[in-house]
């Protein structure tokens, strides 16, 4: 409770229509011993609990020099951008943001850029985040794989899925980024839940063309199983599911190892979904391996 009436202190009107704010004049009390990083930060969560004061929530964040640097900051940010969208605050928010790239310390930090991208998203302000990416460079930070799949991630948070096909296309040739394979699951997950599970295959083909998924293998770290996940429950939310059951079945003739972890996601295939299917004329998975040119199942 020390920690919570310290950090509550009256505020002036004019100290709230000002950019900066100083930790020691917002956290003022009897107490004059300084708070540590990881104790702002904790009484800043607690307060943004209850908090809905737009400007109090800035001030809060403010005091607490949150950086992407921590966990729990993190969550601080999150949680402060999901009350001040909710406020339709987004002035403050964009403000805020801007205020913390002029940090000396956040200025050419790669992982704060690729968290406020992230964080914009979740505010559902893809203009911001686009504009954001694109003026890396200007802040002395190149563009990587890193901010591109943050970019994708924000799309997501913001259901932007039309979006997400254009920057998956067209941002990897603008700034000479190699697709990773976080960024295919990324875009595949997009596809899956925008109900565009066919184009998930023209993902898979690009895969297999730059030999994605055979270079992740030799290094042991492609989540093979995740990935075809995705693809399965993406044919199933778009009535699919007998395709689906054909994926799993070929994929466990051919793939024993994750037997046991495709027998649960069979069985989370409800009966109503396969009712549903029954009346939709999807493609059969073997019509559509006759399509491609890979074989399917190398990536299961």
């Amino acid at each position: 409770m020390a920690l919570l009436s310290r950090l509550r202190t009256n505020l002036s009107l004019n100290s709230l229509k000002h950019r900066h704010f100083s930790a020691s004049s917002i956290l003022a009390s009897g107490d004059s011993s300084p708070l540590t990083s990881k104790e702002k930060t904790r009484a800043a969560l607690s307060l943004l609990r209850s908090e809905s004061n737009p400007e109090r929530i800035l001030d809060i964040c403010r005091a607490a020099s949150l950086t992407p640097d921590s966990h729990l900051d993190r969550i601080a940010l999150s949680n402060a951008i999901s009350k001040l969208s909710q406020a339709n605050h987004f002035n403050g928010i964009a403000q805020f943001l801007e205020e913390l790239k002029a940090r000396p310390d956040l200025r050419r930090n790669e992982r704060f850029i690729c968290h406020s991208i992230v964080l914009y998203g979740q505010a559902n302000m893809m203009d911001h985040a686009v504009r954001t990416f694109k003026e890396m460079e200007n802040n002395g930070v190149s563009h990587s794989v890193k901010s591109l799949n943050a970019l994708i991630f924000a799309c997501i948070l913001a259901k932007d899925y039309k979006e997400v096909k254009r920057i998956f296309v067209e941002f990897p040739k603008i700034y000479k980024i190699e697709p990773n394979l976080e960024t295919y699951n990324t875009v595949i997950k997009a596809f899956c839940e925008s109900d565009e599970s066919s184009s998930v295959y023209s993902v898979l083909a690009e895969m297999d063309r730059k030999s994605v998924c055979k270079e992740s293998m030799e290094k042991g770290w492609v989540p093979n199983f995740s990935t075809m996940k995705l693809l399965v429950n993406g044919l199933a939310s778009v009535s699919r599911v007998d395709e689906a059951k054909e994926l799993i079945g070929a994929v466990k003739e051919k793939f024993s190892k994750n037997g046991d972890m495709w027998n649960e996601v069979e069985a989370g295939l409800t009966q109503s979904q396969l009712v549903c299917n029954t009346m939709v004329k999807g493609q059969r998975i073997e019509e559509i391996q006759n399509e491609l040119p890979f074989d399917l199942f190398a990536f299961a």
